[in-house]
């Protein structure tokens, strides 16, 4: 004789052992998901095909998000726990499986944080078809409706939560570094557009994850931070009953150091002049801007310091005027002959 099994606070118990307290908080405000799975009898294999048991757990999943419920399980260990209690409860016809995901704190208050989270799979014989009468419903049990209160009436109670969150939005991701590391205990707030205080704050767990639910539309900024990288700000717009998905990067704080090499070459000076000559070749004149090489004025007034442009070819130095001189092949050549201002050589030589 089949013996229906659930698995029950991490432990495959015989159903009638699976109860919960009616101060359960998914009892009392329906904080709960669940997804119901065929198993299939072939009597010719004698075996029970499950229906695709990685789809069910994937929406499963997603459900338990839009909840705030905390779902540890791989797709690999919920297929093996749906395995062996298919074999343990021994059954020989179709059966239909209960996966239950819920808040199971027992204290009153509306809300989804700061509280426990259960997951709970039941099994029992399904209905099949009558050929003459058509589809029957699943059999009966008094005992399941007294033991798994927050099971059997689940469909009843997800439709109440349904309308209280249907208009709301989630915002999930994950935290990383520039080399894809996920970065643990990240401090993650979600903030109205123009909001001095958050809407929201969370951490992320050890894979870097993060999760806001129950989230009103409108716009809002995501700030992340962590010790020893640079803070990260990103804005969003939130539609009703949309759900967001993003992965936040990173950047390390690092020490930045830089090398500086400084190199001059020096100017040529003309032994036989003072110690302030300076000699211009024609690449370094070349070099310099057509404004400064336009005349001999503009060239000292620009290179030379406290030096301004006068009249003819003086220049002003500090309340002084000087003469400039100008050598061609080491002969002075004056612009002004005036030999009262700078004694050289006369232009008629030339």
């Amino acid at each position: 004789m089949a013996t229906p099994y659930a698995y029950f606070k991490r432990e495959i118990v015989p159903l009638s052992d699976a109860k919960i307290g009616v101060m359960t908080h998914a009892f009392n405000y329906g904080t709960a998901v669940f997804e119901g799975v065929r198993g299939n009898w072939n009597e010719d294999e004698s075996q029970i095909y499950v229906f695709r048991m990685k789809e069910h757990y994937d929406r499963l999943r997603r459900s338990c998000r839009i909840m705030r419920i905390d779902f540890p399980y791989e797709n690999e260990e919920l297929s093996s726990i749906t395995t062996q209690l298919v074999e343990m409860s021994g059954y020989r016809e179709d059966v239909y499986i209960r996966p239950l995901a819920y808040k199971s704190s027992e204290l009153l208050g509306v809300r989804l944080h700061d509280l426990d989270d259960t997951k709970l799979a039941a099994i029992r014989e399904y209905g099949g078809v009558d050929v003459e009468h058509g589809p029957r419903p699943f059999a009966p049990v008094e005992r399941a409706t007294t033991d798994l209160a927050g099971a059997v009436t689940g469909a009843a109670l997800l439709i109440f939560v349904t309308t209280v969150c249907v208009a709301q939005s989630s915002v999930e991701g994950v935290v990383r570094t520039s080399a894809g590391q996920p970065v643990a205990a990240a401090q993650v707030s979600l903030t109205h557009a123009g909001a001095a205080a958050p809407a929201q704050k969370t951490e992320a767990d050890a894979n870097g994850r993060f999760h806001f639910s129950a989230v009103n539309g409108g716009q809002y900024v995501l700030k992340t931070e962590a010790s020893g990288f640079f803070t990260r700000e990103y804005e969003l717009v939130l539609r009703p009953r949309e759900a967001v998905s993003l992965s936040i990067e990173l950047a390390p704080k690092t020490t930045v150091s830089e090398n500086v090499e400084v190199t001059a070459q020096y100017q040529t000076i003309d032994p036989g002049k003072t110690g302030s000559s300076q000699t211009f070749s024609h690449e370094q004149l070349e070099r310099l801007m057509d404004p400064m090489v336009e005349n001999t004025s503009s060239l000292v007034a620009n290179l030379m310091p406290g030096a301004s442009q006068s009249h003819d070819n003086f220049i002003n130095v500090r309340g002084n005027e000087f003469s400039l001189h100008e050598f061609i092949n080491g002969v002075s050549f004056l612009d002004n002959t005036q030999p009262q201002f700078s004694p050289g050589a006369s232009p008629q030589i030339f």
